[in-house]
C-alpha cells in the first residue's frame, strides 16, 4: 500500500512539472514494477544465501534505489549524447524504456523461479530472452544515433544557407559603395572632359572632401573591429555598421579586447546581431538625434554586446516590440526581434537578452549576455 501511494505521489509531481499524463503514468507504473522487481530480487537472494528476514527490507530497497539511479543515469546519458528535441520521440523513448523494464521483469522473475527450482532450461530460455532485449536496447540506442545525426545534418544545411545569405547582405552593401564610388568617378571625368576646374573644385569641396572625412572617421571607428577574431561576425558588424554611417548616423564603436571565443553557433549569432543591428539602425533613422552606440565587453567569462540607439520618445512597450508580427516597416516586415527571442529560448540556456526603452533620454538600449563554457560553437 505505502508502494502504490508512493507511486501516485510520483505521478502527480511528474503531471505537475511536465503536464504530460502519459510519461506521468507511465513512471508510477515504472516505480510500482522496481519494487517488485527488487522484492523478487531479495527475496531469490534470501532463497539462495539464507539472509536474515530483519535484512530483506534493506536489501529490497537498495535494489529499488540502485535500479532508480541506475535506470535515470543510462537514459541521462544517451540524451546528453544524443539530444533530440522532438518530443514524440521522447514520449516514444519513454515507453520503450518503459516496455523494455517490463519484459526484462517478466524473465528475471521467470529466472527466479527456475533457480529455486533449478530448471536449467528454464535458466538458459531466460537469458537468451535477456541477451535479446539486451541487444534490443543497443538498436534502439544506434537508431536514436542515426536520428541525432540526421538533425544535425539538416541543421547544419540550414546553418549553411542561412550563413550564405548574410554573405549575400555584405555583398549587397559592398556592391552600394561600390555604385556611389562609380558615381563620384563619372561625375569626375564629366568635369575634366568640360574642363571645369571651377566646377570640380566647387564639387570637391562641397561633396568629396566631406564625404572623405566621414569616411576617415568610420575607417577609425572601424578599425576596432579589428579586435574581432571570429570573421563572419567581424564581417556583418562591418556591413550594418557602415550601412548606418551612410544613412548618416552617428555610429560610436567601443571594442576594446580581442574577442576570439563567443559560445554560441555562429550563423545563430550572426543573424541575432544582424536582426538586433537592423532594428537599431532603423529606429535611429526615424529618431532626431541618429545615434548608435555599438560595444562589446568580455569580462568574468561572459561576452556582453551593447547596443543603444536613438528612438522616438513614443516607440511602443517592450512586450510589444518583441511581439510576433510586430512592424514599423510595413507588411512582412515584423519578424525580427521575435524571432530573436525564439532563437535564444529554444537553444541557448546561457544565453540573455536584456531590452530597455528610456523615454527621458530617447534610448533604446539592449544587451546581448552570452555565458561561455569550455566548448566552442564557433568551430
Amino acid at each position: 500500500m505505502a508502494q502504490l501511494s508512493l507511486a501516485v505521489i510520483i505521478f502527480i509531481l511528474m503531471y505537475v512539472k511536465s503536464r504530460k499524463f502519459k510519461i506521468s503514468f507511465f513512471m508510477g507504473i515504472f516505480f510500482i514494477l522496481s519494487g517488485l522487481f527488487s522484492m523478487v530480487i531479495s527475496q531469490t537472494l534470501q532463497g539462495l544465501t539464507n539472509i536474515p528476514d530483519n535484512m530483506i527490507g534493506v536489501v529490497q530497497f537498495l535494489f529499488t534505489a540502485g535500479l532508480a539511479y541506475g535506470m535515470s543515469f543510462i537514459i541521462t546519458k544517451i540524451y546528453d549524447k544524443y539530444p533530440v528535441e522532438n518530443e514524440k520521440l521522447i514520449e516514444y523513448s519513454t515507453y520503450f524504456v518503459f516496455l523494455s523494464f517490463l519484459v526484462v521483469y517478466m524473465f528475471i522473475y521467470l529466472f527466479a523461479i527456475a533457480i529455486i527450482k533449478l530448471d536449467y532450461v528454464s535458466i538458459v530460455f531466460t537469458i537468451i530472452l535477456l541477451a535479446f532485449i539486451i541487444l534490443c536496447l543497443i538498436i534502439y540506442k544506434e537508431s536514436l544515433k542515426g536520428k541525432y545525426e540526421k538533425t544535425q545534418a539538416e541543421n547544419d544545411n540550414k546553418h549553411l544557407e542561412q550563413y550564405s545569405e548574410l554573405l549575400e547582405g555584405m555583398m549587397k552593401e559592398f556592391r552600394s559603395f561600390k555604385h556611389d564610388y562609380n558615381n563620384i568617378l563619372t561625375t569626375i571625368s564629366g568635369y575634366l572632359q568640360t574642363d571645369d576646374l571651377e566646377g570640380l573644385k566647387e564639387y570637391f569641396d562641397k561633396e568629396i572632401y566631406p564625404y572623405s572625412a566621414d569616411m576617415s572617421k568610420a575607417n577609425i571607428r572601424l578599425a576596432l573591429l579589428g579586435n574581432i577574431k571570429i570573421k563572419p561576425l567581424k564581417g556583418i558588424l562591418a556591413a550594418k555598421l557602415i550601412e548606418a554611417i551612410n544613412y548618416e548616423i552617428n555610429v560610436f564603436i567601443d571594442i576594446e579586447e580581442s574577442i576570439d571565443n563567443i559560445n554560441m553557433n555562429v550563423v545563430d549569432l550572426c543573424r541575432i546581431v544582424g536582426i538586433l543591428l537592423d532594428n537599431a539602425i532603423e529606429g535611429a533613422r526615424l529618431s532626431g538625434e541618429k545615434k548608435l552606440d555599438f560595444g562589446i565587453i568580455n569580462k568574468n567569462n561572459t561576452v556582453v554586446l551593447i547596443i543603444n540607439n536613438s528612438c522616438k520618445k513614443d516607440v511602443p512597450e517592450i512586450q510589444e516590440i518583441f511581439r510576433v508580427g510586430f512592424t514599423t516597416k510595413g507588411e512582412g516586415h515584423g519578424i525580427g526581434l521575435s524571432n530573436v527571442q525564439e532563437i535564444i529560448d529554444s537553444k541557448y540556456p546561457n544565453v540573455t537578452l536584456n531590452s530597455e526603452i528610456d523615454r527621458d533620454l530617447g534610448v533604446f538600449k539592449q544587451r546581448l549576455l552570452i555565458r561561455n563554457h569550455k566548448e566552442n560553437h564557433n568551430a
